[in-house]
């Protein structure tokens, strides 16, 4: 319809308008499941995702969801984590401060002590879902790049 194709040219707008914002891409990891370092890949929505808020996939050299070990974790060095290990966590977004403050669940912040060098843990930047629309793709994927956007970038300036 007509109105679904303004509202897709007004999205595809605001996305060209906030993407990066005139800074360098960060380089997040989407976990699946931490405990068996499950990773999206190429390919994926968590990767489309990534890509479209401004950041660059940690783990672009696979296609798919695949397993990494803690060593290759270490090696990609990624500066934000989104950790869907655990579905969704509350209501709030569980990213920088909030981490410090006791938001992160005692489970993903015992598991993810164990990285200290990481630049994820490092800056505090652990983020879990607010929303299953991070979790796959739908008619929420408006809500859900924004919530990966602001969680790379910040709130959005209005």
């Amino acid at each position: 319809t007509i109105a679904a194709q303004a509202a897709l040219r007004s999205f595809r707008r605001g996305v060209a308008r906030e993407r990066y914002r005139g800074q360098d891409k960060k380089k997040a990891l989407y976990v699946a499941d931490r405990q068996a370092m499950i990773v999206a890949g190429r390919g994926t929505f968590a990767a489309s995702l990534l890509s479209l808020a401004g950041g660059v996939n940690a783990a672009s050299e696979i296609r798919g969801w695949q397993s990494f070990s803690p060593e290759r974790l270490c090696q990609l060095a990624p500066e934000v984590i989104f950790d869907a290990s655990d579905g969704v966590v509350g209501g709030e977004a569980a990213t920088g401060d909030a981490v410090a403050d006791g938001a992160l669940p005692a489970a993903a912040r015992k598991w993810w002590g164990r990285f200290p060098a990481l630049p994820a843990v490092l800056g505090r930047r652990i983020c879990f879902p607010r929303s299953t629309a991070l979790l796959r793709p739908g008619p929420r994927f408006p809500q859900a790049l924004k919530e990966v956007r602001e969680a790379l970038w910040g709130p959005a300036a209005d």
